[in-house]
């Protein structure tokens, strides 16, 4: 009797504290008391512990890349072929291409150079200058290549210039001319309209230009010391009549007519055509900073950054919205105007047959705006997009 009552007490004491062979060997090693769970992880087999001897393998752990260990049990081990910290997407990982280190999920994106660096599935056209003409639109891409689209009954879209290293653009009707980084200009596009031929002769040769501007059939460069040179459509002498001995900071063209903006002082003065106005009613004070041409009205920016315009107002086109500023910006083509303010807000007055000024995106924050004869080319702020 005395030897069964010790047995019972011993048996008694061994479930008291849980002691049971090699299952308690297991729990002293690892921390844990759960047989299901031996390695203290938290998870089970069944709960899709793949490994439940190791408690750095479990659903919640962190797989580490390349290492050859499935630690969150998913079924892959993400790799890393090309080290940028990123596995591939056909292991698991954001990165579209493996191969290269600069292209993964959320990497920089280098606009216009056919490649999705961000692996968001596009190639963003980064765009550094747009130019708006009559029914299509360039934008000169970051790298220095121009892209086109629209109308293309003259070659305005597949006649662009290849290759890259160009610094500026800017469209008529339907045309659309560039400057290179060689100080050359190169035009494309509908060369003849009636008895007016050479649209997209460009400037004389020789010279070195920094800027170009257009206007509907004619054309003006200014040399690197800003020098304006004309060509193209001449009926009104919108040409001939230009300044070539007065050093310009800006030119601007409409459909017949032109205006500069002297180097010095800011000053203002226009030529050709001025049947509404658009030429013997520019500003006389001095100053200004930026200038833009419609078909017969003009805007400048003034020295405060308010604005002004003149010429045919009866569509509002020489009327803004109002004067706040300061504007950072403006453009204008056909019968309307677009000035950004204050490098966001887009304000946009004139002609609205195709709803150009009341769809404008004035809610989307922008830095600069490109007026075509119908159309608006906003570039949003944070000067990479472009909303059209």
């Amino acid at each position: 009797m005395t030897r069964g009552l010790v047995g019972m007490l011993a048996l008694a004491t061994a479930l008291a504290t849980g002691c049971g062979g090699n299952n308690a060997r297991t729990a002293e090693d690892t921390g844990s008391t759960n047989a299901l769970d031996p390695d203290g992880d938290g998870y089970s087999v069944g709960q899709g512990d793949c490994d439940n001897n190791n408690a750095e393998i479990n659903p919640d752990a962190l797989d580490v890349i390349g290492d050859d260990v499935d630690n969150n049990c998913d079924g892959i081990d993400g790799t890393d072929a090309d080290l940028d910290g990123h596995a591939s997407q056909g292991t698991g990982g954001d990165d579209c291409d493996d191969n290269e280190p600069t292209v993964y999920l959320g990497a920089e994106e280098i606009g216009w150079d056919g490649i999705d660096q961000d692996c968001d599935g596009e190639d963003r056209f980064d765009f550094v200058d747009l130019a708006a003409g009559g029914s299509h639109t360039c934008g000169l891409a970051s790298d220095g290549s121009i892209k086109c689209w629209g109308d293309d009954q003259y070659g305005q879209v597949t006649g662009r210039p290849q290759g890259d290293g160009f610094e500026e653009i800017d469209a008529g009707i339907n045309f659309t001319c560039a400057v290179h980084e060689d100080e050359s200009v190169v035009c494309w596009g509908q060369d003849s309209i009636d008895s007016v031929q050479g649209i997209t002769a460009g400037p004389p040769a020789g010279e070195s230009y920094r800027h170009i501007v257009t206007g509907y059939r004619f054309a003006c460069a200014l040399t690197k010391t800003g020098l304006p040179r004309c060509w193209g459509e001449d009926n009104w002498e919108q040409v001939t009549r230009a300044p070539d001995n007065t050093e310009l900071s800006a030119i601007a063209l409409g459909e017949l007519f032109a205006c500069g903006l002297t180097k010095n002082g800011g000053n203002i003065s226009c030529w050709g055509n001025d049947a509404e106005d658009q030429v013997s009613f520019a500003p006389s004070d001095a100053g200004y900073l930026r200038l833009t041409a419609g078909t017969t009205h003009a805007c400048a920016v003034r020295g405060d950054q308010g604005i002004r315009c003149w010429g045919d107002d009866d569509r509002g086109q020489a009327e803004p919205n109002d004067d706040r500023g300061p504007y950072t910006d403006v453009s204008s083509f056909g019968e309307f105007t677009c000035g950004v303010v204050s490098n966001r807000d887009l304000d946009c007055w004139g002609e609205d047959t195709f709803q150009q000024v009341e769809d404008a995106p004035y809610t989307e924050p922008v830095t600069r705006v490109e007026v075509g004869r119908d159309h608006v080319s906003p570039k949003s702020v944070d000067a990479t997009t472009n909303i059209c």
